[in-house]
This record gives structure tokens, C-alpha cells and sequence, in this order.
């Protein structure tokens, strides 16, 4: 699937702003989705760690290697993602580059679906998937409340 990429702007600064968007096992706990697990990778793999996001009820959590390609703290960084077996999300490449103006921070947040197939990009299509993922990652740094689709599929942290 092509590139997605959204600016927006949001008050903080960079570090806070890396910290939510950067999944960093040192601090788990300041990624924006609650209750995310990065765990090491498996045996034999070169993924940089595990990242499991969980989901609520009979939701199927997102469990996936992650590869980190590049990281500037608290300016930019790239990673790509794999599934591991009974993961149905698909993998994806990140980008988020982070410029600090006066009181906020201008963010370029860029994601490439790989591998998907034609009829969950139908899905993806249909529910703007790109732009509530945007929408949750906003408003959870800014501490609002989250009615995305996305923000619903969440464990309340």
C-alpha cells in the first residue's frame, strides 16, 4: 500500500513527544498505547525487540517484531514491523519526525501498510484507518478523551 503521511502540531516538547510516539523498551510505560509490552526478540531473529499492543475483550492483541531502522532522540526515527504467527495485522514501516516551533512541536507521522491483503485494504479503506490512528495518537498525548476506533480496541491504562 502507498505512504501515508500527516502533520500536525502538539504542545509539549520533543522528549515528551518522542516518548509517547517512540516504543522504547527503557520506557514502555510512556508509549501512548496503554499497557504495551516490548519484550526481547525470539531466538535467531535480528528484530531490535517484541512489541505486543493489547487489545480489549475478544480482540486479538498486535504482537510483532519490531526492527528499528533509525533513531535521532527526540528528532526522528524509522522503524518497520513483522507479524508473528496469529497476528492478522499487517506489517508496516513508521517515520516520525518531530520539529520543535516556539511552543509546540510540528510532527510528520508517515506509515506504509506492507503485504496487506485486498480485502482487508478494502477494510483499512473503509475505516479511514490511517487518520483515527493519527486521530488516537493526538489526543492521547494531549490527554483528551480518545473515541477513535482504535482508542476503543485499547485496554483503559
Amino acid at each position: 500500500m502507498k505512504k501515508h503521511t500527516k502533520t500536525f502540531h502538539l504542545a509539549g516538547d520533543p522528549e515528551d513527544i518522542w516518548n509517547a510516539f517512540f516504543p522504547n523498551p527503557e520506557n514502555p510505560d510512556r508509549y501512548y498505547w496503554p499497557n504495551t509490552q516490548l519484550l526481547p526478540p525470539p531466538t535467531g531473529s535480528n528484530a531490535s525487540f517484541v512489541m505486543t499492543l493489547p487489545r480489549r475483550g475478544d480482540l486479538e492483541n498486535m504482537t510483532q517484531e519490531v526492527f528499528i531502522e533509525y533513531a535521532q532522540p527526540f528528532s526522528e526515527f524509522r522503524f518497520s514491523t513483522r507479524s508473528l504467527p496469529g497476528c492478522s495485522d499487517p506489517n508496516q514501516i513508521v517515520e516520525v519526525k518531530i520539529t520543535p516551533n516556539e511552543r509546540k512541536c510540528q510532527v510528520e507521522y508517515t506509515r506504509q501498510l506492507i503485504d496487506v491483503p485486498i480485502g482487508k485494504r478494502l477494510f483499512l479503506y473503509l475505516s479511514n484507518d490511517f487518520r483515527d490512528t493519527v486521530h488516537s495518537m493526538k489526543r492521547r498525548f494531549s490527554g483528551r478523551r480518545d473515541g477513535s476506533l482504535q482508542g476503543r480496541q485499547m485496554l483503559r491504562g
